[in-house]
């Protein structure tokens, strides 16, 4: 009898430990879900290592019931932020490429130097001239259509595909006052995936809607902080991440810009802390156990 209590008590002890485990997976995928949500950028070979590190590191069930969730964490944090480190220097580098183009250019050329520029063969060339500016490029029925140019009397720039006399597809944005956009279009607007380059060093890379910021994105600043998460007409609005240089980060929720509601800060030494914000102004904060 002692002995059949024994091994009752050693299962229930064993089951609890697998009840713990289950309960930090399921942490664990609800986190992913996070992750996704709130627009942090993955490839392939991020999960692949996760789990390989998983599977060497925490094999015994004792230590996998202490630290799972904590690991893969700390796992997926490093891992985005060399992700998008890395993502922000290939970003820079094409920055680079198209402040390079737009040195080239002359809002003030003729057709033939902004065909020359552009690539367009001379037999489909054509200008046609516009109240707001003039286009050079293909065109069918008297209309900008193909591959072309359009100079805004403004100074402003396009270049990339017309269809039907409208800015439509993937192409290139040059302001006059510098700030470059790179992606996809459509009526003359903004529309898609693209990424904007600020003449303040800013960058931002994800949704556009109506030429505004709009769905998931990743702004990264000047100063090395970058903001992952969900916009709404130009503005931070739902789920999102702010990172810092320093590997401490803050994950919660945004509206109208700022700050607005139930988030968490995670700082570098692995503690974290429970934080309430209202229109971008801190209301609670209370340390949480790791």
């Amino acid at each position: 009898m002692q002995a059949l209590k024994s091994a009752n008590l050693r299962f229930k002890t064993l089951a609890k430990k697998f009840m713990t485990v289950a309960d930090q997976l399921a942490n664990c995928e609800r986190n992913l879900q996070q992750l996704i949500n709130t627009g942090r950028l993955f490839d392939l070979k991020v999960f692949q290592r996760i789990s390989e590190e998983a599977v060497n590191k925490v094999t015994p069930i004792e230590l996998l019931a202490q630290s799972i969730t904590g690991f893969i964490d700390n796992m997926i944090s490093n891992s985005v932020m060399m992700f998008n480190a890395d993502r922000k220097i290939l970003l820079l580098e094409d920055k680079v490429n198209l402040v390079k183009k737009a040195g080239s250019r002359d809002t003030t050329m003729t057709s033939e130097m902004a065909c020359e520029l552009s690539g367009i063969q001379p037999a489909n060339k054509q200008r046609i001239d516009y109240d707001d500016g003039f286009y050079v490029g293909e065109s069918a029925n008297g209309v900008r259509h193909g591959h072309g140019v359009f100079h805004h009397n403004s100074g402003n720039y396009c270049e990339g595909t017309f269809v039907n006399d409208r800015f439509e597809g993937y192409g290139e944005f040059f302001w006059k006052d510098g700030n470059i956009y790179k992606g996809q279009f459509k009526n003359n607007k903004l529309e898609g995936r693209g990424v904007v380059y600020f003449t303040n060093g800013d960058i931002y890379e994800g949704e556009f809607h109506e030429d505004l910021k709009h769905g998931q994105g990743i702004f990264y600043y000047k100063d090395d902080t970058r903001f992952n998460g969900h916009f709404y007409r130009g503005k931070k609005h739902g789920l999102g991440v702010r990172f810092y240089p320093n590997n401490e980060r803050y994950e919660g929720h945004y509206a109208d810009d700022r700050r607005d509601g139930r988030g968490t800060y995670y700082f570098k030494d692995g503690s974290k802390e429970a934080r309430v914000y209202e229109k971008g102004h801190l209301k609670y904060s209370e340390k949480l156990a790791g």
